[in-house]
């Protein structure tokens, strides 16, 4: 993570992510390669990419679970901190059982 983090034009990644423009197509099969279970936590006024997309990545990765925080937007562990690490702490949990 730390070398790719350091990579040339890498910088432009988290920019380009937090102001929006980085694409979220998603293709067909996209999850058919990830068997592991996932997590998906979403803002439930989040604009990009919004909620209403949040089926699409589940119809992909039918592992995943999704959790949606009231009151947040494109950033939920930055915007309810508590909530999001108490969520995905339940989530890691659960899997840690089920194995």
């Amino acid at each position: 993570m730390y070398r790719a983090s350091h990579l040339p034009g890498a910088s432009h990644a988290l920019t380009d992510s937090l102001c929006g423009r980085l694409g979220h197509q998603l293709e067909a099969g996209f999850g058919d390669e990830l068997q592991q279970p996932s997590w998906l936590a979403w803002g439930r006024q989040a604009t990009h990419p919004p909620l209403e997309t949040a089926d699409l990545w589940l119809q992909e990765l039918p592992k995943a679970d999704l959790e949606v925080f009231d009151g947040c937007r494109n950033l939920p562990h930055v915007e309810r901190p508590a909530k999001f690490a108490a969520a995905l702490t339940a989530f890691i949990e659960r899997q840690r059982f089920a194995a």
